[in-house]
């Protein structure tokens, strides 16, 4: 069960042992913050929201050092690049798609990519 804020009596922190559970906690969360809210999908909420590209920049520069706007424009323009070349980048119709389409079929499949996915459901 939840903990209750007792100045404003707003639930914080639930802790939930069912899916039962689960589902009230959230559908008294819409109800209170409205249904415009997504979802990650990370199974702790410490965990950094960082892309695939920005883990795998960061591995690749070595310890303490941070990926910079010039490593993500190189690495995406490298990424959609060679996708082009390979002709990922051509639709059922044979239209080219835009580059954040490219982008978005190449996460579909695993790639690194600057994407982040959410969801509007749990």
């Amino acid at each position: 069960m939840a903990e209750t804020n007792k100045e404003s009596g707003e639930k914080k922190n639930p802790v939930v042992s069912t899916v039962a559970e689960f589902f009230s906690e959230l559908n008294n969360l819409k109800k209170a913050k409205g249904s415009n809210l997504l979802f990650r999908g990370q199974a702790d909420a410490s965990w950094l929201l960082a892309s695939s590209a920005y883990r795998r920049l960061k591995m690749s520069l070595g310890k303490g050092n941070e990926p910079t706007p010039v490593h993500f424009k190189n690495y995406i323009k490298m990424l959609i690049s060679t996708a082009r070349s390979r002709h990922y980048d051509i639709d059922k119709k044979n239209r080219q798609l835009p580059a954040v389409e490219v982008l978005a079929e190449l996460q579909h499949y695993r790639a690194a990519t600057n994407l982040i996915d959410f969801s509007k459901d749990a």
